[in-house]
This record gives structure tokens, C-alpha cells and sequence, in this order.
């Protein structure tokens, strides 16, 4: 009796063990067989094959202990394809209830994810993070499609967030363009300007990759159109002129920012004050270049991109200044630097720009 009794305690205590883990254990199992499934020439044509599969992913992601287990890959693209494929094999729309709300779920989840990885690229000037959100927005466009009677709960979801079907795909371009497709990304904001979508950036967009390819004619017309569509956009104006200043053509430049300062309203809008300085150090008065940079700093000294600008600029004027009143210059660059390094410690063009001024300006080389 006395060894039945511990023997039946112990299948009872390992029985207990295998209960504590069996959910996990059945997660990865299910995860496994249903992949198998999907890739199954046969069970692949089945709509209820992609169902299962939809089912055991959404169980993983409801569950962080699960979805903890799948960090080498990316569960709510799974999922999204997975979904695609369901309504591309459900024929008869059987699982339509079921497939149409997760997909429009999944596509909100996809677009905030890649935004969130554009907002990174633009933090840390990363072209890795540009390509994840690129393809993750793609991603997300290409479930919007297949919502059907969901794409309401897409569209409020957007319309929420200031969002449109086109502000995605301009996103998508913005990713595509900052991670080195340009090609990609220009096809995309010419679909853009060749619609009905009459937004400033797509034109400036397009103007910069066209400047990135060294195609000034393009980025004039561009923008030149761009004018002729929104007459009254101080931001698209000011690009212009920033491109005639690039190719020396100084009288059509000055002759758009004369324009530009008969309105009041642009006064305050940076990117005019911006414009206004590079057509003076263009003409090559520094001083009044400054005062116009300086004031544009100013409104935002923790704008990585703005800092890095400012301090170019400052470095380019001590060729302009006597050794004194240059290194003093070249401090407050550096100075200026270090704190933007410190906004954005993965940025790789901070510290080159520091090694130039500091090689440039040896007795600095503490700072």
C-alpha cells in the first residue's frame, strides 16, 4: 500500500507539472502545426486552414508571455498576412465576421507602429527605422484594402489621428526616401501630386530627393508646380527660392522673398526667417545671415536638426572673422553640438561634425 500510495502522488505531481506548463507547450505546438498547414500544397486552399493559423497568432499576441516567445519575428505582420490569405482562399465570405474586424484591428496596430518607427528615424537619423516603418505602413495600405464593410473602423481610426488613405502612403514615401529608396519613394509622391491631393509636402518631398539626385531642373518644376497648385503656401515659396539660391539664380530668388515679405504673417513663420538668412549669406552678408539663423534657432534650441544647421552655419562664417571672434564662434558650434549629441547620443553625423570644427579649431579641442 505504502508504494502505491507514493507512486500515485508522484504521477499526480508531475501530471501537476505538466498542467502549469502545458499552455505554453500547446501555444508552441499549435504555432508549429498550423505553419505547417499554411505551407501544406493542399491544406493551404483552405479557408479554415488561415483561420486556425489567424486564431493561434491572435491567442499569442492577446498573451505577453507568449508573444515574449516570438521576438525573431514580427507576430502582427504574421497575422496580417495571414488574415490576407483567409479572405484571398474564403470564397463564399464564411468567415468574412471574422476576418474583415481583425484585419481593420491589425491595420490600425500597423500604422501606428510605423509611424512610431518614422518618429525614430527622425530622432536618431536612422535609415533602419525608416525601412521598418516604410514596411510596415505598406503593410498596413495593403490590409486598409481588404477591410471591406471594416474599412469605417480604419477610416474614424485615422480621421482621429489627423490621418488620411494618402497621408499613409506620403509616410510610406517619407520611410522609403530617409532608408535610400529614393526610386520607390518618388514613384510614391508622384502618384501623390498627380492626384487630386493637394498637400504642401508631398511637393517638398519630392522637391528634396530630386535635389538628393542632383536634379535641380526637377526640383524647381516641382516646386514651381507645387506654387502654381497652392499660390499662397509660404513653405513651398520658401523652397523655391532656396533652390534658385542653390543653382545661383539670385534675382528669381530675391524676387519670390520681395513677395513674401509684403505679408505681415510670414514674419513669424520659421521657415521664411530661415530662407530669409540663406539669401543673405548667399549674397554673402554674414551678419545679417545671422541675426535671421539666430532668431530661427531660437525657437527651438532642442531641434536636433535645427542645431546642426545653426552650428554649420556658424563654422562656415569663421572663414569670414579675424582668429578671435571665429574661435568664439567655433565654441558656442561645439557647445551647441554636444547638447544635440546628448538630445540624440545614436546620431552618427553629430560626432563628425564636432572632429571637423575641433580639427579645424585645435586650441578647442577640450570643449
Amino acid at each position: 500500500m505504502l508504494g502505491f500510495s507514493t507512486e500515485k502522488i508522484s504521477a499526480q505531481q508531475e501530471t501537476g507539472l505538466i498542467r502549469q506548463s502545458s499552455p505554453v507547450e500547446k501555444s508552441d505546438s499549435l504555432y508549429k502545426q498550423t505553419a505547417l498547414a499554411c505551407e501544406d500544397p493542399i491544406e493551404s486552399l483552405k479557408p479554415e486552414t488561415w483561420l486556425k493559423r489567424a486564431k493561434v497568432i491572435g491567442s499569442i499576441l492577446d498573451e505577453p508571455t507568449l508573444s515574449i516567445r516570438h521576438t525573431n519575428t514580427d507576430l502582427r505582420v504574421d497575422l496580417a498576412n495571414t488574415l490576407l490569405k483567409l479572405i484571398s482562399t474564403d470564397s463564399k465570405k464564411e468567415h468574412i465576421l471574422y476576418s474583415e474586424p481583425s484585419l481593420a484591428g491589425i491595420c490600425i496596430d500597423l500604422t501606428n507602429s510605423g509611424l512610431q518607427s518614422l518618429e525614430n528615424a527622425r530622432v536618431y537619423k536612422s535609415a533602419e527605422d525608416a525601412g521598418i516603418g516604410a514596411a510596415l505602413l505598406g503593410k498596413s495600405m495593403e490590409c486598409y484594402i481588404q477591410t471591406g464593410h471594416s474599412q469605417y473602423v480604419v477610416d474614424n481610426e485615422w480621421i482621429k489621428n489627423g490621418l488620411s488613405w494618402e497621408w499613409i502612403k506620403f509616410y510610406q514615401g517619407v520611410g522609403l526616401r530617409k532608408s535610400g529608396e529614393t526610386e520607390k519613394a518618388m514613384k510614391i509622391f508622384a502618384s501623390l501630386m498627380a492626384s487630386n491631393w493637394r498637400e504642401p509636402k508631398v511637393f517638398l518631398e519630392a522637391a528634396d530627393i530630386a535635389n538628393q539626385l542632383e536634379k535641380s531642373d526637377e526640383s524647381i518644376k516641382i516646386l514651381t508646380n507645387g506654387s502654381a497648385s497652392l499660390p499662397n503656401n509660404t513653405d513651398i515659396t520658401c523652397a523655391l527660392i532656396q533652390n534658385y539660391l542653390l543653382v545661383n539664380k539670385t534675382k528669381e530668388a530675391k524676387s519670390l522673398l520681395r513677395k513674401l515679405e509684403k505679408n505681415p504673417e510670414n514674419q513669424q513663420n520659421l521657415g521664411f526667417i530661415f530662407t530669409e538668412g540663406a539669401y543673405y549669406e548667399k549674397k554673402g552678408d554674414y551678419k545679417r545671415a545671422e541675426g535671421f539663423f539666430r532668431a530661427w534657432y531660437n525657437a527651438d534650441k532642442n531641434e536636433v536638426s535645427v542645431i546642426q544647421i545653426f552650428a554649420a552655419f556658424l563654422i562656415r562664417k569663421t572663414d569670414q572673422l579675424e582668429t578671435s571672434n571665429a574661435e568664439d564662434l567655433a565654441a558656442e558650434a561645439i557647445k551647441m553640438l554636444k547638447h544635440a549629441s546628448e538630445l540624440s547620443p545614436e546620431n552618427q553625423e553629430i560626432p563628425k561634425a564636432l572632429e571637423v570644427v575641433r580639427k579645424k579649431f585645435p586650441k578647442l579641442d577640450k570643449i
